[in-house]
């Protein structure tokens, strides 16, 4: 078998750079990502990841769970129950990482503190089995009480735990500490459009700006989604109901604000003919952030908000309540004694790729490759071992000392003739199907398969490009 060393302009480096498209629907605190549905395994319920989300590690599709004490939610190891990995299953089951307790203290984060301590050291510590991704929502109410700039964690279970908050909604509320942590990168913004400042007073007709404080619904895309970043004026919010488009935003202008395209209402003095910003999109860290509290409908009204997942009174929808029910803990969606009943949101946007390539030229030269070993190269027929036979006898003689060819075997004729039941002028003539990759040492890395198999005869030269994507 014949090697050839690549030159040295025979391989190249690129980069392609793609926007792939990414599609999130909303609706009923479901989310279904790219309109893909479930599809039903052998296994489990579903061969895919759950609705709306990315599965991160592929071993673990459609695997059977065997034990049926062990509920298909737990994801941390109940040390005192299961102080072995291997007891916490009765046989095949999720992959899962694990680590051993030592004097590191360290532990996933699925894992609670009061399990960790009263764990035994070297007890094995077993992390999340299933490993997914998806949008999620958090939505921050305005804050107006006395506490300056410091907004608390609502505890909707028990509201009265922080009494500082009595002039305070219990709707869904959350921590504010994820917009705090952006405000640097808010900032860092603020040169493409002042809609990105985290506290300013300029911009009085959107009530004042003030992220720390204000009403702001943020939705989260995981880097998975999107790569290394979103693409610029790609970004559009749709806001349906009853399946009739109601209003929808567009970074049209391609600096992150996001403009209503679509639809009525608009903030107290600003121009409704130059669009209103609903909000502002942080493309490279994967983040959108409504501030948009007009109502966009006065003659429709739903119940965006909740406290524990029981919705409240009826509202005019708006930007800040956008997406509701997407990984936001807003309970169950579905019933007309629910909120929320009409309204579904979608989310496009196109992400930025940067996918490595490896261009190689192989060459097959002239008067080069036209032999080979395939038995249908040669002249005969098989056997009855299904052997090729040339006549009464073999094409070659093997033994435990020799290896002899039978010196009258012929190459097989295929050059066709213009005449009936003849054949052209004899010409050597192979077939290449594939080719092999080898690194320095003759080891095997890498075949390429070509679709159809290419004529080679001896006057003919052929060069082939490989594309590898890396």
């Amino acid at each position: 078998m014949p090697f050839y060393r690549f030159g040295k302009n025979d391989i190249f480096d690129n980069v392609i750079k793609t926007h792939p498209k990414c599609t999130f629907a909303i609706y009923a605190g479901r989310i279904f990502y790219n309109n893909s549905y479930i599809q039903s395994g052998s296994f489990t319920g579903s061969v895919t990841a759950p609705e709306g989300t990315l599965s991160l590690f592929e071993q673990n599709i459609d695997r059977a769970r065997v034990n049926t004490d062990v509920t298909a939610n737990e994801y941390s190891l109940d040390i005192k129950k299961y102080p072995r990995a291997h007891d916490r299953f009765a046989g095949p089951d999720f992959i899962v990482p694990f680590m051993i307790k030592d004097g590191f203290m360290t532990t996933f984060k699925t894992v609670t503190t009061g399990s960790y301590n009263t764990a035994p050291p070297g007890a094995v510590i077993v992390g999340p089995a299933k490993i997914t991704a998806s949008i999620a929502r958090e939505y921050h109410q305005a804050w107006t009480g006395d506490a300056g700039n410091n907004r608390f964690t609502v505890d909707l279970v028990n509201p009265t735990k922080h009494p500082q908050l009595a002039d305070q909604d219990t709707y869904l509320s959350v921590s504010s500490s994820h917009v705090d942590a952006l405000r640097n990168t808010f900032d860092f913004y603020t040169p493409r459009s002042s809609h990105y400042a985290y506290s300013s007073s300029n911009l009085t007709w959107n009530y004042g700006v003030d992220k720390g404080n204000q009403e702001i619904n943020l939705i989260s895309i995981p880097s998975i989604f999107f790569g290394s970043s979103i693409k610029k004026g790609s970004v559009h919010l749709k806001w349906y109901v009853s399946g009739a488009l109601m209003a929808e935003c567009h970074d049209r202008e391609k600096n992150g604000e996001l403009i209503q395209v679509s639809g009525s209402g608009s903030p107290t003095g600003y121009d409704l003919v130059t669009g209103s910003v609903a909000g502002t999109v942080l493309y490279n860290e994967g983040f959108l952030a409504l501030t948009g509290a007009w109502s966009l409908n006065d003659s429709y009204t739903d119940k965006f908000r909740h406290a524990a997942g029981t919705p409240k009174s009826a509202e005019s929808p708006k930007w800040t309540y956008f997406g509701v029910g997407a990984n936001d803990g807003s309970g169950s969606v579905v019933s007309t004694t629910s909120h929320n009943v009409s309204s579904s949101f979608v989310i496009e946007f196109e992400g930025t790729q940067h996918v490595p390539v490896k261009t190689m030229f192989t060459h097959a030269p002239k008067g080069e490759l036209n032999f080979s070993n395939n038995p249908t190269f040669v002249s005969g027929v098989l056997d009855s071992d299904y052997k090729l036979s040339i006549g009464t006898a073999r094409p070659h003689l093997t033994s435990s000392i020799q290896f002899k060819e039978d010196n009258t075997t012929k190459a097989k004729n295929v050059v066709s003739s213009s005449f009936k039941n003849h054949t052209g002028s004899f010409e050597k003539t192979t077939y290449i199907s594939q080719i092999g990759i080898y690194d320095n040492d003759k080891n095997l890395i890498g075949i390429a398969k070509l679709a159809n198999p290419v004529k080679k005869t001896e006057t003919r030269e052929l060069s082939f490009k490989l594309k590898l994507d890396i």
